[in-house]
């Protein structure tokens, strides 16, 4: 049912996820299995969030938060961590959006997650430049790009030039410029339609 409410979610038909996710919620809980309950709670809370239901969401993502907290799921913890500060970032708490991202950014790190970190590390720029804190948003861009070379995810690489693209447009334009030239190559040469 997961399976089933996952392609339902990636075809837009998000009352079909919720239907899936919570029949699978109900099973989980019959057979007392806590980390496919917190799963089913976290799917749960991404359908919530995407369809603008950010009570709910909250409340599914934290309750999978806790489950996984309590297992010692440390993974499953940084996911539902950064699931809850989008629902958070997107109501403007991005004080509890960059709270929940710290946490999370301080979880990867400890597991050794590179690419998780790195992507934290960009959503966590995107909340900064939507909280106006550029400078911030900066730092930890610069931080997201240094991984993505290191790991050559040309892609994410590419995506996180266009963000400080964007966020340097605000003041830097040279540098704004510089950095969309160089998301642009990369783009090309990766033949994405920029």
């Amino acid at each position: 049912l997961i399976d089933l409410g996952g392609i339902r979610f990636l075809t837009g038909d998000y009352a079909g996820a919720e239907d899936a996710f919570t029949r699978a919620l109900g099973i989980y809980r019959k057979l007392a299995h806590r980390h496919g309950e917190a799963d089913a709670l976290a799917e749960l809370g991404r359908i919530q969030c995407q369809t603008g239901n950010f009570s709910r969401a909250e409340d599914a993502l934290v309750r999978a938060l806790e489950i996984h907290r309590a297992f010692g799921n440390r993974l499953g913890e940084a996911r539902a961590l950064v699931d809850l500060s989008l629902s958070r970032s997107a109501t403007g708490d991005h004080s509890g959006a960059e709270g929940a991202l710290v946490r999370a950014l301080e979880i990867l790190h400890a597991l050794g997650h590179r690419n998780g970190e790195a992507m934290v590390l960009t959503e966590l720029g995107n909340v900064r430049i939507a909280a106006g804190d550029y400078s911030g948003a900066g730092e930890v861009l610069s931080r997201a790009l240094e991984i993505h070379r290191v790991l050559d995810n040309r892609l994410s690489e590419a995506v996180t030039l266009t963000n400080l693209g964007r966020m340097r447009s605000t003041g830097d334009h040279a540098a704004a410029e510089a950095a969309h030239n160089d998301a642009l190559e990369l783009f090309r040469a990766l033949d994405q339609r920029a």
